[in-house]
């Protein structure tokens, strides 16, 4: 776990805010007033799919706090049937693809397949989307805004979440378009710079119905994002972002 916030930090500039285990975890939602949080593993290999997905699954047993989200490789060919056993073996609630971190484009069509499977189950999926930050200033991107564009279009009936408010930060109009677009498809308040993200601006542009919280562990620090919310928002607003909305999503109970 050392070995992997180093990297983080080296690669992408990014101190992370806690060390990304499950106590750390648990530490943080107890801090920030957060009932539950949805988890994943992250990995870039194919071959360890299922050895992260059953990990977040025994974490996920042992707290009750903790609802299961799958971690599945951008473009590989066993992602459509792993993604099938973290549904119907597994019971996560939704899965998540970084296709930067597998340098595959969100619309190359060996993601296909694995689209067409979570349409069908109809889970919920969570995307990276903006720059990669291990990247920034590559001329490689794999996860910008435009390219979900056709992604959404070819698959209406996947329930997507665009994570860090669809790349909000680096390429807003064409974030919030994305997401007033395509009815499916939300934004998270995993920002990196909440300070440079006025929400009380962005809500009346999209509606309340767009956007889940989202916190990004380990990389944020929830109670500093949920202050910001707060202060930017209504109370009406705040509540239903932080909780109805994604209670409503992730079939979520209190």
């Amino acid at each position: 776990m050392q070995r992997n916030l180093e990297t983080v930090q080296s690669q992408s500039g990014i101190t992370p805010a806690f060390d990304g285990t499950v106590d750390s975890l648990l530490a943080s939602m107890k801090n920030s007033g957060i009932s539950i949080s949805l988890v994943n593993n992250v990995i870039l290999k194919p071959e360890l799919m299922r050895k992260a997905n059953d990990w977040t699954a025994s974490a996920v047993a042992q707290n009750d706090s903790l609802v299961g989200m799958g971690y599945i490789v951008a473009g590989a060919p066993e992602s459509a049937d792993e993604v099938q056993r973290c549904v119907e073996t597994l019971h996560f609630k939704a899965v998540k693809i970084h296709h930067s971190h597998a340098k595959i484009l969100s619309n190359d069509s060996r993601n296909d397949p694995i689209y067409e499977k979570i349409s069908e189950l109809g889970v919920p999926v969570l995307f990276h989307c903006g720059k990669n930050p291990f990247a920034k200033n590559s001329a490689a991107q794999y996860s910008l805004p435009s390219g979900f564009r056709s992604v959404l279009a070819s698959f209406p009936k996947m329930r997507t979440v665009l994570a860090h408010l669809a790349g909000y930060e680096d390429s807003p109009r064409e974030a919030l378009d994305l997401l007033s677009d395509f009815p499916n498809s939300r934004g998270d308040t995993a920002v990196a710079d909440i300070s440079k993200v006025n929400f009380g601006e962005i809500v009346p542009k999209i509606g309340t119905g767009k956007l889940v919280f989202g916190s990004d562990f380990p990389i944020y620090d929830s109670k500093i994002l949920l202050s910001a919310l707060r202060d930017s928002l209504s109370q009406v607003d705040f509540e239903t972002i932080s909780w109805e909305n994604p209670a409503a999503l992730f079939n979520l109970e209190k």
